[in-house]
């Protein structure tokens, strides 16, 4: 199926690493979470597309699509800055109300 769809699959939030990003936060794991238990909703990823390391590699325009707790569907640029989208934003709006690592996306 990945073959067959542009080699672009996605990936489900299930758990994201801590804010020094150093290790996973198991404590607190997306998934069975309460949507209560968010801090902010709109920029709180639920799913994001595969491959989403280079941005060269990124299947929508060098970019990923994602889709957040509140409901909306949105397209993000990749950063080359960023090794990994994961690593940098999935832990955008699950403990803060602003982006963990400084920018946007």
């Amino acid at each position: 199926l990945f073959v067959r769809n542009d080699h672009v699959t996605y990936v489900w939030n299930h758990i994201y690493l801590k804010k020094v990003r150093n290790t996973y936060e198991v404590q607190k794991p997306v998934s069975g979470r309460r949507a209560s238990d968010c801090v902010s909703p709109s920029i709180a990823a639920l799913t994001w597309e595969l491959p989403c390391y280079n941005p060269d590699q990124m299947p929508h325009r060098k970019g990923l699509v994602l889709s957040y707790l509140d409901g909306h569907v949105t397209r993000v640029p990749g950063s080359t800055k960023e090794h990994s989208w994961w690593a940098y934003h999935s832990r955008d709006g699950w403990e803060e109300d602003h982006y963990t690592c400084g920018n946007q996306h």
